[in-house]
């Protein structure tokens, strides 16, 4: 992972500002994605762990 690192930040001190402007945007563009998939993916536990809380049997133990 650090060689990855090294790579972009080699390619970085090279790009021209349309280039790092855009990238610039694609990074933020994947973190959000990645933000939204987290949100939907706790949201969609909640509702399939409630269910079992929710169950008598559960409520009994």
């Amino acid at each position: 992972m650090i060689k990855n690192r090294e790579n972009i930040e080699q390619e970085l001190q090279q790009a021209s500002d349309e280039i790092l402007e855009e990238l610039y945007e694609y990074i933020k563009y994947l973190q959000y994605k990645q933000q939204n998939t987290s949100l939907k993916t706790a949201f969609a536990s909640e509702v399939v762990l409630g269910k079992d809380w929710s169950s008598p049997e559960e409520e009994q133990a």
